[in-house]
């Protein structure tokens, strides 16, 4: 092959391989490129409710959850929006609850600026606080980040101690900033106060309620 057909050749090449390396590199900053879809597997699903709406999306609370007041969603002035709350069953030592807040002032840009204000009110709360570096994913389309976390609550007055644990799920993708959170609370005493292995726990049905999520 002549010279100048083999630098061609070359350059095509070159080309070719730089096309094949940049191929997610003109994707506008709003698909945020490629991103994990978040599903729940068919054995959590399985055990969730039917769908409740929640301002503005549905989603499907665990069986035997239960609303937290008669009126679902509450006041919440530390958000400068309101409260959806189910909690779940009492256990002999704790209970498990699956919040919505909704965040109606906030100028927030990005997901993570929605977990950070949400985490925000968990770090002033407990000690101990603990938290996974954040993520990002799409839940029926609906970018989010999220997060877990655990750390130690110490009621005033009587002293008495429990562990938290959850996770946290935030967004800007709806009509209003949200925050789901899925998190389960143990009295606990000392050496004690230290979070579950996860699937130990009630959680992963929770997050399946919180993956069950979908625009109205």
């Amino acid at each position: 092959m002549p010279q100048k057909k083999m630098k061609i050749v070359k350059r095509l090449l070159s080309l070719a391989l730089l096309l094949a390396l940049c191929s997610g590199c003109g994707q506008s900053r709003r698909s945020y490129g490629s991103l994990p879809v978040w599903q729940a597997p068919p054995v959590l699903t399985q055990q969730l409710a039917g769908e409740t709406a929640a301002s503005g999306f549905v989603l499907r609370p665990p069986q035997g959850y239960q609303p937290a007041a008669s009126d679902t969603f509450r006041p919440l002035e530390m958000f400068g929006g309101g409260l959806h709350l189910w909690e779940g069953p009492m256990t002999g030592d704790g209970r498990s609850f699956l919040s919505v807040i909704v965040i109606d002032r906030l100028n927030a840009a990005k997901p993570e600026d929605v977990l950070a204000r949400t985490l925000a009110i968990r770090r002033r709360h407990l000690t101990g606080f603990t938290q996974t570096v954040p993520e990002r994913g799409t839940i029926h389309g609906v970018v989010f980040a999220r997060t877990y976390w655990s750390g130690i609550h110490t009621y005033k007055g009587s002293g008495q101690t429990s562990v938290q644990q959850g996770y946290t799920y935030a967004t800007t993708g709806l009509a209003h900033a949200v925050s789901l959170e899925g998190y389960e609370t143990r009295n606990c005493v000392g050496s004690d106060c230290t979070a579950r292995p996860f699937a130990a726990t009630s959680l992963p049905v929770a997050e399946a309620a919180i993956l069950s999520l979908r625009r109205k």
